[in-house]
């Protein structure tokens, strides 16, 4: 009877596995009959398509190979939204890695972190490969190469090793996989120092082992102390790559060339480029403090800004006295507000009485909140990053946007504060002769208010360029200055024109006081730094 029991016992429970297995096989099979239906030629990935996809991801390795038929099917679509879905699903091996490999060879995009989630030998060695074939960077190959992580450095390291097939793409394309593998490239180190350091080996690939190591940053750190003798080498290929290497490793060792250059920029550009590379470098260019300090005091208005900013993020607390100064500049906002925030993370406890009527009295809201953040942190209150190199910089016009506030217009209690009396006047529209790049006159209508003799107008073209110009009787430009502008006021202080342009990596800005000799000579004088956002620009 016992026998018999266990029997029946067994059949109960193969008859349950056998419907569970059939209820799944059933659900699958819908889902797979879903995603074809709901793919679509569309560019990128549905709503519709991903919730498929991620239904299908649940079940794991058992809906794999429902799906690997997909990837050969006719319709582009449906093969399109397979390998998206395959692309993060559990569960895949070795076994499928030829279909997977065949799909990434007909160009099937999504299919790279698949064949990372196989993760085999096999796998490492054909998206190695084709990382050397494609050359392209930001995709998915690229993050199936991040995902790989340790197991790919050993093949990577091999491309390295040879001089064959080399150019600009392929430099470009390794440098970026080893800036975001970062610390899992911790065990390329050592071989590419050594490379470095090989002064057998051809210099184009020293340096591109120099320059691989500056991108793997500050998990190769410790090779600066190496690096720093290639300094003296007669080939100015390893001494850029080498200089180069130590800035993106954050070495302590960079301090000394950045602040050569500094001291000798070749141009103000330069200057501040060298002076922002000196504050990546975070207390590792600490050292460089005492010349940051002079910058204060610069003639140029970024340059001062740069210096401040600077001074804060290399933990230099030797010079609180010229960053408390710096507070007191009623024409430049963005002093104030990086001399306040360096203030903060410095915690210099005597700047607290000066950040205190910062906080209610400066006219710009962003410069009050950055010394009440200030004195949060002097007293040893977790203050959240605001400036990070990774975030929004506070220069950039849509800041305000980036932290949650809206770009709106002073009302009258910050108009009150500004110290400029401003009066809009309405534009007028000028018809002016102007000469084009075909050599030929043309007419145009500009903004434009009357001034004496004439008219003053204003052009602003983004990257292609503005101007002030002067308009005479014989309705002809003169160009006063060549800078996009989008304003002209008359107030109180004179006429002034709202200067700037924010466009990919370029940001300035300011206000030029216009006075009338200059429609003859020229020579539009600077007048105080604000932001673009303070001036409507449709008067």
């Amino acid at each position: 009877m016992r026998h018999t029991g266990m029997r029946w016992f067994v059949s109960i429970a193969s008859a349950v596995v056998f419907a569970g297995s059939a209820a799944f096989a059933s659900d699958a099979a819908k889902l797979v009959q879903r995603l074809k239906a709901v793919a679509k030629p569309d560019v990128g990935i549905t709503k519709k398509e991903r919730e498929v996809a991620e239904q299908l991801q649940a079940l794991g390795a058992k809906a794999v190979p429902l799906l690997l038929p997909l990837l050969a099917d006719k319709n582009t679509a449906i093969r399109e939204l397979a390998s998206y879905t395959l692309r993060d699903i559990d569960g895949l091996t070795e076994e499928h890695l030829d279909a997977l490999i065949d799909s990434a060879r007909h160009g099937d995009g999504w299919i790279p972190p698949a064949i990372a989630r196989v993760g085999t030998p096999r796998a490492v060695a054909f998206l190695v490969e084709e990382l050397v074939r494609t050359r392209e960077t930001e995709n998915q190959l690229t993050w199936a190469i991040e995902m790989l992580g340790k197991k790919a450095v050993p093949l990577l390291l091999e491309v390295f090793r040879s001089e064959d097939g080399w150019d600009d793409a392929l430099e470009r394309t390794m440098y970026e996989v080893f800036r975001s593998l970062g610390a899992k490239a911790a065990d390329a180190v050592d071989p590419l120092v050594t490379l470095a350091c090989d002064e057998a080996a051809p210099d184009p690939m020293r340096a591109r082992a120099i320059l691989t190591l500056g991108a793997i940053g500050s998990a190769a750190q410790r090779t600066a102390p190496r690096l720093s003798k290639l300094q003296d080498s007669t080939s100015p290929v390893i001494r850029e790559a080498n200089w180069s290497a130590l800035i993106d490793t954050h070495s302590a060792e960079a301090v000394p060339i950045l602040t050569t250059w500094l001291q000798n920029p070749p141009d103000r550009d330069a200057a501040k480029y060298h002076m922002r590379t000196i504050g990546t470098l975070g207390s590792q260019g600490i050292d460089a403090g005492s010349l940051v300090v002079r910058y204060l005091h610069d003639l140029d208005w970024d340059m001062r800004v740069e210096a401040a900013h600077t001074l804060g993020r290399i933990g230099y607390k030797n010079a609180p006295n010229e960053l408390v100064e710096c507070l007191a500049r009623a024409d430049d906002w963005r002093l104030v507000f990086r001399a306040a925030e360096a203030l903060g993370r410095l915690k210099i406890k005597e700047a607290i009485p000066s950040l205190t009527d910062i906080s209610t009295a400066h006219w710009y809201l962003p410069v009050r909140e950055a010394a009440l953040r200030a004195i949060s942190a002097i007293n040893g209150e977790a203050v959240p990053e605001q400036n990070e190199p990774s975030k929004a910089d506070t220069d950039d016009p849509f800041y305000l946007e980036s932290v949650g506030q809206n770009l709106d217009s002073l009302d009258e209690k910050e108009v009150a504060r500004l110290p400029l009396s401003a009066m809009r006047v309405a534009d007028r529209a000028v018809r002016v002769r102007t000469q084009g790049e075909d050599g030929l006159a043309h007419v145009e209508k500009l903004r434009g208010i009357p001034v004496d003799g004439g008219h003053l107008v204003a052009a602003d073209r983004g990257e292609w360029g503005g101007y002030i110009g002067f308009v005479g009787a014989d309705q002809n430009l003169h160009v006063l200055t060549e800078e996009n502008t989008q304003s002209i006021y008359k107030t109180g202080d004179g006429t002034l024109a709202v200067t700037g342009l924010a466009h990919l990596s370029f940001n300035s800005g300011f206000v030029y006081q216009i006075r009338q000799a200059a429609a003859d000579s020229g020579s539009p004088r600077n007048g105080a730094h604000c932001p673009a956002l303070l001036v409507p620009h449709d008067c």
